[in-house]
């Protein structure tokens, strides 16, 4: 499961498949610059969009879960002659 958009969100550059890739160089010590402009993302938009990512929301989201409630449960009660 990947939470990382397939494209740019201003431009819609494709930007989904180079996700791997600059994980990888990330993680030998490359700088995020140098990774970005080998790959060829020049616009500040794209560039934006691997510098923010985070891949612990991806972590927190798989181990998230909703206590499933009725809905009389979830309405808060009426208040009665309030003003």
């Amino acid at each position: 499961m990947s939470t990382f958009p397939p494209r740019c969100f201003t431009c819609g550059k494709i930007v989904g498949n180079n996700l791997e890739k600059f994980l990888e160089e990330k993680k030998k010590g490359t700088q995020q610059d140098m990774i970005l402009d080998n790959l060829r993302y020049s616009r500040m938009c794209c560039r934006r969009m691997f510098i923010s990512y985070n891949p612990r929301i991806e972590e927190k989201l798989l181990f998230y879960n909703i206590k499933p409630t009725s809905r009389a449960e979830s309405t808060p009660p009426l208040v009665k002659g309030g003003k």
